[in-house]
């Protein structure tokens, strides 16, 4: 996937909210009906196996291209341009920032237990480095991931105290995965801008189901900057995405989402400020399964001192920052 950086509103923190459906498995809900979907008792499978991917993948460097043309031109952005491929000028210009960090705050919901959910994603000139984080009353999962070169080295942890946003991990439980490894185990590499796939045939243009779509995708010029949504196809999008959510949640089958939507807010020069996502799926956690809902808002800074932390050393929190 190069050496290029991303996270997800989309991103990264979405690795969290999927922790909720490893330990709460209450009620059935209503079937969602997607197409490709096997129906089954309280919920729907997906047989992701079994469509085309052909198409599929994006080429960061041709829209970082793109975004170096539009600029020479002016810097409309919007101009001729789709929501799909406004966003991915926006992560192609993230890749080729030197150094950022980008901090999510959310929550996730089954049925009546909120979880807590906190993320970091940092680039540090050509190392990569994300954390996840969620607590509950019955759920406490924690991860870091330090990218250096072809090699990515994984921890498992807790949440310390009760506190989401502080973590305890141990030196011996590192696991080193390869590159073509860690994309098999987690759908993508660190250094991905995003879980997502991002292509204008993975984002509805308008609702089609209308009590299953959260919103339309489109482009909004703001005096600041641009906001772009993007309603995203809720099988296509999601293909490298769910390989993540079953690997982190050890879930016998891949999760099958209801709706995904994605708000990118960013300034004049398409710079990322702001992600917010909003997502329903039901996952199968093994004989019962749970409908679960999630919302994170990831906030980006570019300046000053930023640096990837020690195993041992708590990321500093502070939403909004």
């Amino acid at each position: 996937m190069g050496n290029n950086f991303f996270k997800n509103k989309i991103n990264l923190a979405m690795v969290i909210t999927s922790s909720v459906i490893a330990a709460i498995a209450i009620g059935a809900g209503i079937p969602v009906g997607l197409y490709f979907g096997k129906q089954f008792r309280g919920g729907e499978e997906v047989n992701y196996d079994n469509i085309q991917t052909d198409g599929l993948s994006v080429d960061y460097e041709q829209y970082y291209k793109l975004y170096e043309k539009k600029k020479s031109e002016g810097g409309d952005y919007s101009k001729d341009t789709t929501p799909a491929q406004m966003v991915n000028m926006a992560y192609a210009l993230l890749t080729k920032q030197e150094q950022f960090e980008s901090k999510g705050y959310g929550v996730g919901t089954a049925s009546i237990v909120d979880q807590e959910i906190r993320s970091c994603a940092i680039k540090k000139g050509d190392k990569f480095f994300e954390e996840s984080l969620s607590l509950s009353s019955i759920v406490n999962v924690a991860w870091r991931m330090y990218e250096d070169g072809e090699t990515t080295t994984q921890y498992p942890g807790k949440c310390r105290s009760g506190n989401v946003e502080v973590a305890l991990f141990k030196q011996e439980d590192a696991a080193d995965y390869t590159s073509e490894e860690y994309v098999e185990r987690m759908g993508r590499n660190v250094h991905c801008p995003t879980s997502y796939i991002i292509t204008d045939d993975t984002v509805l243009s308008s609702p089609t189901v209308e009590d299953k779509m959260y919103g339309i995708s489109e482009i909004t010029k703001t005096d600041s900057g641009y906001v772009i949504d993007l309603e995203f196809d809720p099988i296509l999008a999601v293909l490298n995405y769910v390989v993540q959510m079953q690997t982190i949640s050890d879930l016998p089958k891949k999760p099958a989402f209801v709706f995904s939507h994605l708000r990118m807010t960013t300034d004049n020069d398409l710079r990322i400020q702001e992600v917010y996502s909003t997502e329903k799926y039901y996952a199968n956690t093994g004989a019962v399964g749970s409908y679960v809902s999630s919302t994170i808002t990831t906030y980006y800074t570019y300046d000053g001192d930023i640096e990837i932390p020690s195993l041992h050393t708590p990321v500093e929190y502070q939403e909004g920052k």
